[in-house]
């Protein structure tokens, strides 16, 4: 499992049904269970661990982008299923208005790359990446698509979790940035994962 030490930036790959969302759900309620507050993000609404459990059990779930519904969290983590991408993209802001030294805050994103990929990078996402760690804010990234994210989020991860990935492009990305030999990536089979400290 990974270190649940803060200012961290953590990237979680692997194809559909691999176990990925589960291993970040469980990573993100040891975050939670610790001293950080948690914004986790889950466009798709199926961030759950192997249990169908919800990583952040009690807390409040944000829905949309109305400011009333956000005013209301003060100290909480949150869990955002969000309606449309401003609610996503209200929460990324939210996460790195909050982030304050005393207590550290982690955003957790599935399906990272629908906000910071190669194509259409959100510039708070992006300010995460860059500058989170001098407000202690870390940040989980899941993907199934590792060719697909962002190159900053790749190029300054402190780990990488590679779950089972067949793709060409999707092994060679990761041995780039991983140096982990691509024929051990390909070989990964399912719920089978390399976890690979970058710092």
């Amino acid at each position: 499992m990974v270190n649940e030490r803060v200012n961290n930036l953590v990237v979680v790959t692997g194809r559909k049904g691999c176990g990925k969302t589960c291993f970040a759900a469980r990573l993100v309620r040891r975050y939670a269970a610790g001293r950080c507050r948690v914004v986790a993000v889950s466009p798709v609404g199926s961030f759950r661990d192997e249990r169908g459990r919800s990583p952040l059990p009690g807390a409040p779930v944000v829905r949309s982008a109305k400011e009333t519904a956000w005013a209301l969290l003060a100290g909480q983590s949150v869990l955002v299923l969000p309606e449309d991408d401003q609610a996503a993209l209200f929460a990324f802001r939210f996460a790195w208005h909050v982030a304050d030294l005393n207590k550290p805050v982690v955003l957790a994103v599935d399906e990272i790359d629908l906000y910071l990929s190669k194509y259409r990078a959100d510039p708070v996402l992006q300010k995460i990446v860059r500058y989170g760690r001098h407000r202690c804010l870390s940040l989980i990234g899941i993907a199934q698509r590792p060719a697909n994210i962002h190159n900053d989020l790749l190029a300054m991860a402190d780990r990488v979790v590679m779950f089972a990935t067949r793709l060409p492009g999707d092994v060679e990305v990761l041995a780039r940035y991983t140096g982990v030999p691509a024929e051990r990536l390909s070989g990964l089979q399912r719920f089978e994962f390399l976890d690979v400290d970058l710092t």
